[in-house]
């Protein structure tokens, strides 16, 4: 346990504790985890996400797609807002009560 990069900030028993207690609250778990022994130790926890950047995605081998949908359709899912946030379908549109416009320059403009 220490500070510095790649350290286990919390033991397995501590962040077990936190993700029972937050599960129990209805509650979802994500976690910075660094170093091989701190993400074992979050997954083991039952931690919910990870909450990588997007190009970490892409470098851990997903297509580019796949991290925008990871990071916008599938963090919806993840925090149950999916019928309000991640996606730019026509009915999800109509829900908001908005109507998309096409940017200033672009063809349908």
């Amino acid at each position: 346990m220490g500070d510095t990069a790649g350290a286990q900030q919390y033991s397995t028993e501590e962040l077990r504790t936190a993700v029972e207690t937050a599960h129990m609250l209805e509650r979802r778990v994500a976690a910075h985890a660094h170093g091989t022994e701190g993400i074992k130790a979050a997954v083991r926890a039952g931690v919910d996400s990870d909450g990588r950047e997007f190009g970490l995605l892409v470098a851990a081998g997903l297509t580019p797609m796949q991290a925008i949908v990871a990071g916008t359709g599938t963090a919806a899912k993840l925090l149950g807002w999916e019928k309000d946030v991640g996606s730019i379908a026509p009915a999800l549109r109509r829900h908001r009560g908005r109507q998309r416009r096409p940017a200033p320059g672009h063809p349908r403009a």
